[in-house]
């Protein structure tokens, strides 16, 4: 079904306000934003006069954060321009509100000039409008045809499907460029695993297994559980940040049942393959707003995602709930205090942080050897050791024989983990290590991220696929 647009109409309060009253639209003819009003309906539109944003504009939250939140809730806005004010300089009317224009360049930074549409009350060369707009015809509110010109306005500016991604902008690191553009991968050990777009395939597929299935089953029984006990108010959050996106398809199950919530929430996805990223930008819900993507490796860089979240804030807000998702976490090259640190610098006082990991299990190995006979995995790996150069493309899959152990070497083990009772498996090829899986103790990570951060909730769950893991959310 397609989506009824809604459009925000922004005025000054003498347009709505009569002998001290709101005006009653449905009574009033002569009403000066009535054709507005009509020209929406017509266009079977949903107008959201300014005054009518009862759900929008909170009591107790300030102005500004309310205007994001409006500027992200809705697909564009109206913003009747005025003879308002007068220029003490010069002692000539001619400044429209500034609560409007305020509200207007919060609409132009989030929707765009296409979604943001100024009608002028008056003569259009004595009223001071945005010289961005410079180029534009810019309609009067006494137009008689407003209504069919609003019409046209916002229906051209409607995206066809499958424009999303078009329009996500993609914030590269400079050395993920520089690697990519050079096909330079030698020293990216077991992220080896992701790169190029045949391990993103591969992933795809992966990640709509079974056993991914259950892995998601658990996560919104664990979701339900912060919601029911109320542990993060989702009204509040701006933006869901998830680390290691994979395709997508395990945060649309978790922001699935956010957006009823809060419908104004910011999807942001970091990984260090463009691809995965416009995966996940298919995956999720279509609703969901995906206002730009990151790649880099979060393993290393800290400065470069913290620096766009923080440079795009008064677009998309400043409450983030983090998120690491598909044990990534567990896969992690370094050791735990390292990436805790970066988490920390990442993070603001009312931000929140939800990972899981692997926990402990007798059958861990036996585990990891059968996963490697499935023909995905396997696959992946071959992948990784033709991408990075260490094999020739002409040596067959079928030669490869892939090793799975678990490191006891406790001077390598403590370059992997600095947990108490963690065992460390791999794969590895020809004596080189491809890919790191870490197994912890549920009370020893619990105590680690404890001793860090703020724990708000914890769970350990047991999976139908043999991998038990736990879910852990914190916050500063």
């Amino acid at each position: 079904m397609k989506k009824t647009l809604e459009i925000f109409i922004s005025s000054s309060l003498d347009y709505v306000i009569e002998h001290n009253n709101i005006i009653d639209v449905e009574q009033t003819n002569n009403w000066k934003l009535k054709p507005i009003i009509d020209g929406l309906k017509k266009a079977k539109f949903k107008p959201v006069p300014w005054w009518n944003t009862i759900g929008v504009f909170h009591e107790g939250t300030t102005f500004l954060a309310n205007l994001i939140s409006a500027s992200k809730k809705y697909d564009g806005g109206i913003f009747v321009l005025g003879d308002d004010s007068k220029n003490e300089s010069t002692g000539k009317k001619g400044i429209p509100n500034l609560n409007v224009l305020l509200e207007a360049g919060m609409f132009y930074a989030s929707k765009g000039i296409k979604r943001t549409l100024f009608i002028v009350d008056g003569n259009s060369t004595n009223i001071q409008i945005p010289s961005d707009t410079f180029g534009y015809e810019v309609p009067k509110l006494s137009d008689d045809n407003l209504p069919e010109r609003i019409r046209n306005f916002f229906s051209s500016s409607s995206e066809p499907e499958g424009a999303k991604f078009d329009k996500t902008t993609f914030y590269i690191s400079d050395e993920i460029s520089k690697n990519i553009k050079e096909r330079n991968y030698k020293n990216w050990k077991t992220k080896a695993q992701y790169i190029g777009n045949e391990s993103v395939r591969i992933w795809d597929k992966i990640e709509r297994s079974d056993s991914y299935k259950i892995n998601v089953a658990q996560l919104t029984r664990f979701q339900k559980r912060i919601i029911d006990q109320k542990k993060v108010d989702f009204k509040n959050i701006d933006n869901i940040v998830s680390f290691g996106c994979g395709n997508g398809f395990t945060d649309n199950k978790f922001l699935k049942k956010l957006i009823r919530i809060n419908d104004t929430i910011c999807y942001i996805p970091i990984d260090i393959n463009p691809m995965m990223a416009f995966y996940a930008s298919k995956n999720i819900d279509p609703t969901t707003r995906m206002p730009f993507a990151i790649i880099d490796d979060f393993e290393e860089e800290v400065d470069h995602i913290k620096n766009i979240i923080n440079g795009r804030i008064n677009e998309i807000g400043e409450n983030n709930f983090f998120m690491m998702l598909g044990v990534t976490f567990s896969n992690l090259e370094g050791i735990e205090l390292d990436f805790f640190n970066k988490v920390n610098a990442w993070m603001d006082p009312n931000d929140y942080f939800l990972i899981d990991v692997s926990l402990n299990n007798d059958n861990d190995l036996v585990s990891m050897k059968d996963a490697v006979k499935d023909d995905h995995y396997k696959k992946l790996l071959y992948n990784s050791l033709i991408k990075s150069g260490r094999i020739n493309a002409h040596k067959l899959i079928d030669d490869i024989d892939f090793v799975t152990e678990n490191i006891e070497n406790t001077t390598i083990k403590s370059s992997y983990t600095d947990v108490d009772n963690t065992e460390v498996y791999c794969y590895k090829y020809d004596d080189e290590i491809l890919l790191i899986s870490k197994r912890y103790n549920f009370d020893d990570i619990k105590k680690e991220i404890g001793d860090s951060f703020n724990l708000i909730l914890s769970e350990p769950v047991e999976s139908q696929s043999r991998r038990e893991k736990a879910f852990f959310l914190f916050k500063l």
